[in-house]
């Protein structure tokens, strides 16, 4: 998966606009997932969530990574917080 800037410019061949989200919960651990959106005269138009299902090495430009990181830093859950 490749990720680009906001931009209004059309899009290319197999691309497809989405909002990327990460979820963490002490039980459960991380999730990564998308949700696919078109636009209707400028409104969004929101898909069904997607998880992935496969092991993923996000960078630290995956969304909510920093945050997991700071929050898990000195070994502090962050239901604790």
């Amino acid at each position: 998966m490749n990720a680009w800037a906001v931009s209004n410019l059309p899009l290319r061949e197999g691309e497809r606009e989405a909002i990327a989200w990460m979820s963490f919960d002490t039980a459960d651990g991380v999730d990564y997932g998308l949700v696919p959106y078109t636009r209707s005269n400028g409104e969004p138009i929101f898909d069904e969530p997607e998880v992935f299902t496969v092991p993923l090495h996000p960078r630290d430009k995956a969304p909510g990574r920093i945050l997991l990181r700071t929050l898990t830093r000195d070994g502090t859950q962050p239901t604790d917080l």
